[in-house]
């Protein structure tokens, strides 16, 4: 705690070398009225390349990331990766006590920051909460309550204290005796709907370089809990890798059926209208009791596993139609 601005919750924008998503990213932030009524801090961490091939992608990011014109700009003199996120996080917190985090193809509702400003101050001295996130599925949302609390950790759009975060190590101590342990990894994977552990394991193993993974894992040792929305407040314009979709609100994105599901299409208008009750941005929207909401879990959990079931479903129709196309073809091909 060193100035007064420490009572204001910073925003820790992180980016690499996707320069337009950094700016919608930023134009969703700067067009949330929370955002200039509150003065809250702003910073932008840029990553460096990773070689002479990102080098102008990176340059035009950060010059994009200049030319928002405020808040505070790191710009890492080597290229730090995942480090970027999880060094900017520590920095952050070891400073204001507590952060808000939003990666740069993750465009923010205006119901976004009231919601996450008036969730750092209720939870602030409860070790029970761990992180508020704006993120829900597109394709399960509760429809009551409006807000509720689970333990897995969705990192799209979201707010941690340092009283939490020093939990989180890279290491991740332990994660093989879970990922052994098959009922541990039942429910660590929300009653076997999701592949926490499986992604766990692959990014302890080295197969992913992530590091969402090892703050889930941080959280679950801790018996953490996250504040969740029943309605998602941001969405993710990159889709994850960056590979689906476009940097812009006006645009359907070409989404993949997983994609779909998980982040759903949103109109600029659609996501700008009010997206929960005036009584949640008054502090009266909160659960009464901090504790898991078993009754959501399962909702999501049965709500992941017939999506699941869909997906397969429709992986086998499409499988069987082609191999059938293939062989009906075949006479017409061999008979040319």
């Amino acid at each position: 705690m060193t100035t007064s601005q420490n009572s204001l919750p910073p925003i820790g924008v992180f980016a690499h070398k996707r320069s337009t998503y950094l700016e919608a990213c930023l134009q969703a932030i700067r067009e949330s009225e929370l955002f200039y009524k509150r003065d809250l801090p702003l910073y932008i961490f840029c990553d460096a390349p990773r070689d002479d091939k990102e080098k102008q992608q990176v340059e035009e990011t950060i010059a994009v990331a200049h030319k928002y014109g405020r808040g505070t700009v790191v710009v890492r003199e080597k290229n730090y990766g995942f480090r970027n996120i999880t060094e900017g996080i520590t920095y952050l917190c070891d400073k204001y006590e507590r952060a808000i985090i939003i990666e740069d193809d993750v465009l923010i509702s205006p119901d976004f920051l009231p919601f996450i400003c008036q969730a750092l101050e209720k939870y602030q001295s409860d070790p029970r909460v761990f992180m508020a996130s704006g993120f829900m599925y597109f394709g399960a949302q509760p429809s009551t309550p409006q807000t509720f609390f689970l333990n897995p950790a969705f990192i799209w759009g979201w707010a941690t204290w340092k009283r939490a975060w020093d939990h989180f190590v890279w290491d991740a101590p332990g994660w093989n005796e879970l990922v052994k342990d098959k009922k541990q990894c039942y429910l660590y994977d929300c009653f076997g709907s999701m592949p926490f552990s499986k992604g766990l394991r692959k990014t302890m193993t080295g197969l992913w370089k992530a590091w969402a993974p090892r703050w889930m894992y941080a959280m679950s040792r801790a018996n953490g809990l996250t504040l969740y929305p029943y309605r998602s407040l941001v969405w993710n314009c990159g889709c994850g890798g960056g590979t689906h979709g476009k940097a812009s609100l006006d645009a359907d994105p070409a989404l993949g059926e997983r994609e779909y599901y998980i982040h759903g299409t949103m109109e600029r208008e659609e996501f700008t209208k009010p997206r929960l009750s005036e009584s949640v941005y008054m502090g009266r929207g909160f659960p009464s009791e901090v504790k898991m909401d078993r009754r959501a879990l399962r909702y999501l959990a049965i709500s992941f596993l017939r999506e699941r079931l869909r997906q397969e479903k429709r992986k086998r129709w499409r499988l069987h139609a082609k191999l059938l196309f293939q062989r009906c073809a075949l006479p017409f091909t061999t008979r040319r």
